[in-house]
């Protein structure tokens, strides 16, 4: 855990611990199902509808709006929360090669957090609306997940699957209706 942060948004391991981990208790790993669809390194982002954009905002809330911005140079997606450039604990911003905007219906839990705001909670099991940020592009589609247990499918506005850049994606769950920008 890292002292740095409160919990339980302090936990953090690697793939590598976890694997050790499990072999030193006898479990046998199997390979987890195919997340998303990856085009091929150096292909450009061809889901329907795809259009230039450089920056795209979300949103969400008065306490949380995001930014990407497209970094051309890079060719990452950098985030920004409130015009503020967000950093991960070695202090580097965040960034992704993929977003993914996936618009979901939200429910209170009845619980309360120490600030004293309802904590909702995504439904992520059903189908709606989704955006798709790649390659300094952005296309609107559709996300489906039959049950908890599935594998969310992306599909483009034409239904064909979204083949993503290799690489880092950020998926982000947006409450129904939020507003988003393009510019």
């Amino acid at each position: 855990r890292l002292s740095s942060r409160p919990e339980p948004h302090n936990l953090y391991s690697s793939t590598t611990s976890i694997y050790a981990g499990a072999a030193k208790a006898g479990l046998k790993a199997k390979l987890p199902p195919k997340l998303f669809e990856f085009r091929k390194s150096g292909s450009g982002f061809a889901a329907s509808g795809a259009q230039p954009v450089a920056s795209f905002r979300v949103d969400i809330s008065g306490n949380a709006n995001g930014l990407w911005t497209w970094d051309s140079g890079s060719g990452y997606w950098i985030r920004s929360t409130n015009g503020v450039p967000q950093r991960n604990p070695q202090g580097l911003a965040e960034n992704a090669k993929n977003v993914i905007i996936e618009f979901v219906n939200y429910t209170n839990t009845g619980f309360i957090d120490p600030a004293g705001n309802p904590v909702p909670q995504a439904h992520s099991v059903g189908s709606g609306k989704a955006i798709f940020l790649s390659g300094g592009q952005e296309a609107v589609g559709t996300w489906s997940k039959a049950s908890e247990s599935a594998v969310t499918r992306f599909s483009d506005s034409s239904g064909q699957p979204v083949k993503l850049a290799p690489g880092r994606t950020w998926v982000e769950f947006a409450p129904v209706g939020t507003s988003t920008t393009a510019s």
